[in-house]
C-alpha cells in the first residue's frame, strides 16, 4: 500500500523538496526528502485517508518545513549564530526545563535556559519565582496576580537577553526541577 503511495506522489514530494530547500547550505534537498518520507511512514493514516492532493501537498509542505526550520535552527545553534527568541525561550521553559532530561524536548536549549535562570534568580529573584510558577507549576497567567504576570513577562525578556550577549552558562550538576521544588 505504501509502495504504491511513494510510486503514486514522489514527484510531488521531489518538487516540493526541492521548494522548501532552496539551496540551504546545512543540508541537501534528499535530506528534505527523506524527512517527507519519514513523515509519511511515521503517520500513514493521515497521508493515506487525506481529502485531495491539495491537502496532501499542503502535508508534504508542512513536514518539508518542519525539518527545514529544525536543520536551520540546529545549524544556527551549533555555528554559535542561533539567537533566542522569546518564543523560543517559553516553548523550553515549558516543554524541557522542568521535566526529567528524559523527557526534554530540547537538551540543548535546557541546558541554556536552566543555566540563564539560575542566573536570572540570584540577580531578580521575583522573576525567577514568577516563571517557576507560570512554567514549572503551570499556573496560567490568567490566574496570576498582575504583579506576578508582569514578572513572567519580564522574566521572559531577561532570559532571552542573557542567552543572546553570549553569556553560555555551564550547566552544573543541580537539575533546576529539583532545585525549585
Amino acid at each position: 500500500m505504501l509502495e504504491d503511495f511513494y510510486l503514486e506522489h514522489e514527484a510531488a514530494v521531489k518538487k516540493i523538496s526541492r521548494g522548501q530547500h532552496r539551496g540551504a547550505d546545512h543540508c541537501e534537498v534528499d535530506d528534505v526528502e527523506q524527512a517527507i518520507w519519514e513523515h509519511v511512514i511515521s503517520e500513514p493514516a493521515a497521508y493515506l485517508n487525506a481529502a485531495d492532493e491539495k491537502v496532501l501537498e499542503s502535508y508534504f509542505r508542512k513536514a518539508a518545513n518542519r525539518f527545514m526550520q529544525a536543520e536551520r535552527r540546529d545549524y544556527m545553534y551549533f555555528s554559535g549564530s542561533f539567537m533566542y527568541r522569546p518564543v523560543d525561550v517559553k516553548r523550553i521553559l515549558a516543554d524541557s526545563t522542568w521535566v526529567d532530561a528524559d523527557d526534554a524536548a530540547d537538551i540543548e536549549g535546557r541546558v541554556d535556559v536552566q543555566a540563564a535562570w539560575r542566573a536570572l534568580r540570584g540577580k531578580a529573584p521575583t522573576q525567577g519565582r514568577a516563571l517557576f510558577k507560570a512554567y514549572g507549576l503551570n499556573i496560567p497567567l490568567r490566574d496570576m496576580s498582575d504583579a506576578e504576570a508582569q514578572a513572567v513577562r519580564d522574566g521572559v525578556d531577561s532570559i532571552t537577553h542573557i542567552l543572546n550577549e553570549g553569556l553560555r552558562l555551564r550547566a552544573v550538576d543541580v537539575d533546576v526541577a529539583r532545585e525549585a521544588a
